[in-house]
């Protein structure tokens, strides 16, 4: 398959090609230039990675901000030995099927976004602070859309008071920063800023 597919359809797809069976690689090109290999082995998902950076369980997030794709299955070729973590073939697809897409229009995106006290951290973290830092920090690298990046990504993700939560938040928005090495410092700024000072 070569057509491009949006990010529900690119899912509907690999969980396709697992519910047959299927042995070999499936090999993921977003239209922003990303790169995923899932393996399957008689439809268990073996092998995961994201670009060359992200493998196993920490390639999950990044899959899941891909908005469209093109998608190419070679039957009988798998790798041995998946290094990294990698939850079940079940719970894969059930953390890849709980993220929404992020619209592409700004015209679709959410002015504004309550956050409401029971989504408070249970840490000492403020999480309106939080991410209103975020908002900030992705700002100084992709100028005043980062605001309605945020918002939109809020509206669908609708994070819960978690540390985990505002880290798949970060990761994901990283990925509106085209250089990597500027996606590496932003997480490392908004990590060191939220998790360890604590912002205040």
């Amino acid at each position: 398959m070569t057509t491009e597919l949006t990010y529900p359809e690119l899912i509907s797809e690999i969980r396709r090609l697992s519910l047959e069976k299927q042995n070999g690689t499936i090999f993921i090109t977003s239209t922003d230039g990303h790169i995923v290999r899932i393996v399957l082995n008689e439809g268990t998902i073996t092998y995961l990675i994201f670009d060359s950076n992200y493998i196993g369980s920490e390639a999950i997030p990044y899959i899941q901000a891909i908005k469209f794709a093109r998608l190419q299955f070679v039957s009988g070729s798998f790798e041995s030995h998946q290094a990294g973590t990698l939850p079940s073939t079940k719970e894969i697809f059930s953390q890849l099927s709980a993220v929404k897409i992020i619209p592409k229009k700004s015209s679709d995106f959410s002015t504004s976004t309550k956050i409401t006290p029971n989504n408070q951290l249970s840490t000492s973290i403020d999480l309106n602070k939080a991410i209103e830092y975020i908002k900030i920090t992705l700002a100084d690298y992709i100028g005043p859309i980062a605001n309605v990046l945020c918002d939109d990504y809020l509206k669908q993700i609708k994070p819960n008071n978690t540390k985990k939560d505002l880290t798949v938040m970060i990761e994901t928005l990283a990925l509106e920063i085209d250089k990597p090495d500027e996606q590496e410092k932003f997480q490392d700024n908004l990590r060191k800023k939220i998790f360890i000072e604590k912002i205040k």
